[in-house]
């Protein structure tokens, strides 16, 4: 295809779904027909690249938003209870550079993101 046709007609399309199995039922049971997936973003970007823990009886799910229309991605936060639904969202992270996946630790009771952000030529906490 000619790139240019590509950029002009074509964007990539992602979303976050939730599987509730541990991860090693993969290797027995490859299927994938148990996804919950969260709500499509508006058009114009998408989520991908999700990092999620839960706490308190929530899912917190920290994921990469990126936006056509400036060629960039920030960090996104959202809370879903058990019944999947979402309790609330909003910007986790947003930089001069692309943001995305985010890896949280927690120490000693404090959440701490290391996004990935290669142009910027660092890691930063």
């Amino acid at each position: 295809m000619i790139p240019i046709f590509a950029k002009l007609f074509q964007y990539e399309d992602w979303n976050i779904g939730i599987i509730e199995r541990p991860i090693e039922s993969f290797i027995e049971d490859q299927t994938v027909n148990d996804i919950k997936w969260l709500a499509r973003r508006p058009r114009g970007g998408f989520t991908a690249d999700p990092f999620g823990f839960w706490d308190n009886g929530r899912l917190h799910i920290y994921a990469e938003e990126f936006n056509f229309a400036r060629n960039k991605g920030h960090l996104q936060h959202v809370v879903i209870d058990k019944n999947h639904r979402v309790l609330g969202e909003g910007i986790a992270l947003s930089q001069d550079v692309h943001l995305s996946y985010p890896y949280i630790v927690e120490h000693q009771g404090v959440l701490y993101c290391i996004p990935e952000m290669s142009r910027n030529n660092k890691v930063v906490l």
